[in-house]
């Protein structure tokens, strides 16, 4: 594996652009909504209650043509039910609660803090025995119009059609990031470090540290969406034109075609992003000045 490491309408912080001259292409603008979002989970979470019985509830707070994001919460007592995606990789972020997901055929205990990213035509579940689990699915692309839940009978061999697995690991893999940033110290100088821990033709994730004082430089992308969970330390984010505080629990979506940037003066920052797609060889990194 090569190395690199992460939404309720009223709480979108959606600001008007002001401040950058950018030159974007056209059309490139194609998500629901258009502009970049800011959610805290903690608060979201505040007001959306627990289902308060199994199943999984949830809300799509963006959508394009590549990737999809939903909070969702499985109630205490869920089963899901094996199953695998024929046309989608699923990348789960555990907000809180506890849980177990099939992995590698496996059950393994999940909480707080572990990324799980299950590639096309890997089977998975989840399941919820004590209480409820709290956590983001992101889809990329998003399912087809009548989903893309393809079932397995538990103790029965998967049938999956050839081809399907084209990613890098081709199983899925499972990362607690307080665990990651044990091993992963500061760069301990104004630099971002990266390492890509997953790839397909249709996402890339990385798991990711900027050094205090980094440069900051306003860019968007005009391929992929990028996906930003704060994992950990306080920076600033331009969002939409604004300059806006960011703080662990952080979730902020850039679509394709809105510019961005973050900045870290006094402490260093962890987050992870995952682009829907992956940039293509040579990056995707559109630069703008202020």
């Amino acid at each position: 594996m090569k190395k690199i490491v992460l939404l309720g309408a009223a709480l979108f912080c959606l600001m008007t652009s002001a401040g950058l001259a950018a030159e974007i292409p056209k059309g490139l603008v194609d998500s629901k909504p258009e502009q970049a979002i800011l959610i805290n989970l903690n608060e979201w979470y505040k007001i959306h209650p627990s289902p308060g019985k199994p199943g999984i509830v949830g809300e799509t707070v963006f959508a394009s043509p590549r990737s999809v994001v939903i909070i969702r919460t499985a109630g205490k007592g869920t089963a899901a039910g094996n199953h695998f995606h024929s046309t989608t990789d699923e990348i789960v972020l555990i907000v809180g609660g506890s849980g177990e997901l099939l992995i590698n055929g496996k059950w393994t205990p999940v909480k707080a803090g572990d990324i799980h990213v299950n590639p096309r035509g890997n089977i998975h579940d989840v399941r919820t025995p004590n209480e409820d689990l709290r956590l983001i699915s992101v889809f990329t692309p998003p399912q087809p119009l009548g989903g893309d839940v393809n079932i397995v009978p538990a103790g029965t061999p998967a049938e999956i059609p050839k081809g399907l697995v084209d990613s890098k690991p081709d199983q899925a893999i499972l990362i607690n990031l307080d665990e990651w940033y044990k091993t992963h110290p500061s760069p301990g100088k104004p630099e971002l470090v990266s390492e890509t821990v997953f790839a397909s033709p249709r996402s890339a994730f990385m798991i990711r540290t900027g050094g205090k004082g980094r440069p900051a430089a306003g860019h968007y992308h005009a391929v992929a969406d990028e996906i930003v969970l704060m994992v950990g330390g306080n920076g600033e984010m331009l969002i939409n034109g604004k300059w806006t505080p960011v703080r662990p629990g952080d979730l902020h979506v850039n679509p394709r075609g809105n510019v961005h940037n973050l900045r870290n003066p006094n402490e260093d920052v962890r987050f992870i992003s995952i682009f829907t797609p992956q940039q293509p060889p040579g990056g995707d990194i559109n630069a703008v000045k202020d």
